[in-house]
């Protein structure tokens, strides 16, 4: 029989088959330190090489240097990768990428206002404490005739009006003491009207005819002539002097 599967000696063989195992067990943890020594040397070294990275590694650049399309015109695509590679977006939003892109556009200027060219207000209504009245005409009348009675408006202001007879109505009335014998009042196409422009110390002529008769209203006239005595033609505009032209009717 074989020593190696029945060792024999002095011992017992229990003994010896113990002895062959613990010596097993020592080349096994022996081989197993040599392995883990070696793959820790090897291990290391593959590590130390792959965590190295290479100088001219684009993505360990710690700056990244801008494109000249960047610097020339800022794209919104590279405004918003900037703050990513500087880490600092304020920074990048406050720089401008050129001093030719950071300069402010100019402001236009305002055309300057047109002054509109506005038609002068014409003059203005006289007034009627500037008008003078004039009644002017025969003093001597035969009765039963006709006589013309002249109306001036004088302009006595220091500037050019405008006399309004719808604003200042003219009326013409004849009296014999406190008797009413003729009247304007009483027929329109017996006094002016529309508007008359009158320059400083200009004057306007109105007439009415007399018939030497009596007037009223509606324009009518009595058929029986007046007696001889005397007549006064007074002339009067609101708010102005009156004026007065005496005549004497005589047969």
């Amino acid at each position: 029989m074989s020593s190696l599967s029945h060792p024999s000696g002095p011992e017992p063989e229990r003994v010896y088959w113990v002895r062959r195992g613990i010596v097993a067990v020592a080349v096994l943890a022996t081989v197993a330190l040599a392995g883990w020594v070696l793959s820790m040397l090897f291990g290391s070294s593959g590590t130390t090489a792959s965590a190295d990275p290479a100088p001219n590694n684009p993505s360990w650049a710690s700056t990244p240097s801008p494109s000249p399309s960047a610097s020339a015109s800022p794209s919104p695509s590279a405004s918003s990768s900037s703050p990513k590679a500087s880490g600092t977006p304020s920074a990048v939003s406050l720089t401008a990428p050129s001093g030719k892109a950071s300069s402010p556009a100019p402001h236009s200027s305002s055309p300057a206002p047109s002054h509109t060219a506005t038609t002068p207000a014409g003059p203005l209504v006289c007034a009627a404490a500037d008008v003078a009245l004039k009644v002017s005409g025969a003093t001597s009348v035969k009765s039963g005739s006709h006589t013309t009675l002249s109306v001036s408006f004088t302009n006595s202001g220091a500037a050019t009006c405008r006399l309004d007879f719808s604003k200042t109505p003219l009326t013409l009335t004849i009296y014999s003491g406190t008797d009413r014998i003729w009247t304007s009042a009483d027929c329109g196409s017996w006094v002016p009207t529309g508007v008359q422009t009158l320059a400083a110390g200009k004057a306007y002529t109105f007439k009415d005819e007399w018939p030497t008769l009596r007037s009223a209203p509606g324009c009518k006239l009595t058929t029986t002539y007046l007696q001889p005595g005397t007549y006064v033609a007074t002339a009067t505009i609101p708010g102005g002097q009156p004026a007065q032209l005496v005549m004497s009717l005589h047969a």
